[in-house]
């Protein structure tokens, strides 16, 4: 914890004094949903690529620019035809044709098609309400100039009404619009500033991360990345949903989160984070805890207690050993009891943890084993209002109290990715909306009640070809206990699919 504090009070002049030289043309994100990013991710496993930003999601467009050109030049990789053709083409889909020293660029995008799916909830091994059909549009503005990169991206898409993850709307709306990405980035070199909203994920690629995850329908944020590519300091306040009590008294929430990183070397990368949930009545931004400098476990623990707080921290790796093989994990601790015996009215522990591995296959392919479990109580308090949840979805997380692992091997076809995927997933009654059961001393560390266990085969299929975008995933489900119901069984179809078409243009900009 101390030699946290001391790299962490190091940190701020190292960002300051770092070489102006570095500083380049802003660049947007790559939206977590670009539809050809599995294949980027794809050569990143396969360890063809370089990643960017391991395990942050998104990255700017120059960073996988820049990873992408690096291998298209032969430095430190030894591609053949196809994997150089598949570089190649992922490179004109992220460079900017047109900026340099005296211009930037103004893009501007409109997709239209349609959206099918089995039921309405996103998360296949999660049941939802009843799917069907329904039109679905979209456009989007990115701006690069400078300094500055600025984005917005709206969709129509009438499946959100039914989502049960989406916040609700009022009952006669027939269309439903949202933001996706919305924000303004100033980027310089020792770092950048942001402001608005993206689908931001601290963790192993794969799933949502715990303490920041992209599942959730997220509506905005100030954040800040600073550093080098050795040390990297990164934060994220976010206003949440106020909490209404059962007397009809609203309850300010939110979130500050931040992330330490650090490079060991080309092969290995660990990182310290933290969470904070801060709740109260008439409650504001308190600087003690929107410090990213500061270490607020300790803080809260050992120094100015506040009760009306949900602190999480954990650590991620990233390391390839060989080329041949690609680790990551991640652990998030929520509350952690060491014995029942020394506390028998403590709560059992509240963590969580990730693990995966993957790497090439054969000349072209790939393969990713991802196994995690989240424990009950993960991420829940005796107040929901302090609870890791945004109007009942987790804020990292989205669902707790589970076990999943999952072999998924890539197979690319020209600017296709086609993932088969067989899944197991057990999932217990423990539910992020829900305050601490009555005698939380009582509850098992993992599954509450009776779990239902999934086992799922299928895949999913994402990609680009000419104007024509495609991202489907389904597969067949037998599950057991179903409904948590103890002897039931039940099997069933699931998935989903979107077909766009859209055009686009691009044009320099002083």
């Amino acid at each position: 914890m101390r030699l946290l504090a001391h790299v962490r009070a190091a940190l701020l002049p190292l960002a300051l004094t770092a070489s102006a030289a570095a500083a380049q043309q802003a660049s947007p994100y790559v939206p977590n949903d670009d539809p050809l990013l599995p294949l980027l991710e794809h050569l990143i496993l396969r360890g063809d690529v370089e990643d960017p930003s391991p395990q942050v999601r998104p990255f700017r467009r120059a960073d996988a620019v820049r990873v992408l050109a690096r291998a298209d030049s032969g430095v430190g990789v030894d591609l053949d035809e196809r994997a150089m053709a598949l570089v190649e083409r992922l490179l004109r889909h992220y460079r900017d044709p047109i900026a340099d020293d005296d211009h930037g660029t103004l893009f501007a995008e409109a997709r239209g098609g349609f959206q099918s799916y089995s039921q309405t909830r996103r998360d296949l091994l999660q049941p939802g309400t009843d799917g069907g059909s329904a039109p679905y549009a979209e456009g989007q503005l990115r701006l690069g100039y400078d300094r500055l990169a600025m984005a917005t991206r709206m969709t129509a898409e009438r499946r959100l009404f039914f989502d049960p993850d989406w916040p609700r709307a009022p009952a006669d709306t027939t269309l439903m619009f949202r933001v996706p990405d919305a924000y303004a980035s100033a980027q310089f070199g020792f770092g950048s500033v942001f402001l608005g909203t993206v689908a931001r994920n601290w963790g192993p690629v794969g799933l949502p991360g715990y303490g920041l995850g992209d599942y959730r329908y997220q509506m905005g944020e100030l954040g800040f990345d600073l550093g080098t590519r050795t040390v990297r300091l990164q934060a994220s306040l976010q206003r949440l949903y106020n909490n209404r009590r059962t007397d009809g008294t609203q309850v300010q929430r939110y979130l500050m989160a931040h992330r330490l990183g650090l490079r060991v070397d080309r092969r290995l990368h660990v990182a310290l984070w933290e969470s904070v949930i801060a709740s109260g009545v008439d409650r504001g931004w308190e600087l003690r805890f929107a410090n990213p400098f500061t270490f607020i476990t300790g803080l809260n623990q050992y120094g100015v207690f506040d009760d009306n707080t949900n602190i999480m921290f954990g650590a991620d790796v990233h390391w390839r050993p060989t080329r041949a093989v690609l680790l990551e994990a991640q652990l998030a601790i929520d509350d952690l009891t060491l014995g029942r015996g020394r506390c028998p009215a403590c709560p059992a522990s509240r963590i969580g943890y990730t693990f995966t591995a993957g790497g090439p296959l054969a000349a072209r392919l790939s393969w990713r084993v991802l196994a995690s479990r989240t424990s009950s109580l993960f991420g829940r308090t005796g107040d929901p209002g302090d609870n890791f949840s945004d109007r009942s979805v987790g804020i990292g997380r989205p669902f707790v109290d589970n076990e999943q692992v999952t072999l998924r091997v890539g197979i690319p076809l020209g600017t296709v990715l086609v993932q088969p995927e067989v899944t197991r997933f057990v999932q217990g009654e423990g539910r992020l909306a829900d305050p601490f059961p009555a005698r939380p001393q009582d509850a098992p560390v993992f599954f509450l009640g009776t779990p239902t266990r999934t086992w799922h085969v299928g895949g999913s299929v994402t990609g680009r070809r000419g104007p024509l975008d495609v991202m489907a995933q389904g597969g067949y489900q037998r599950i057991s206990d179903a409904g948590h119901v103890a002897g039931a069984s039940a099997s069933r179809w699931v998935g989903r699919l979107q077909v766009t078409v859209g055009a686009s243009v691009a044009r320099a900009i002083r």
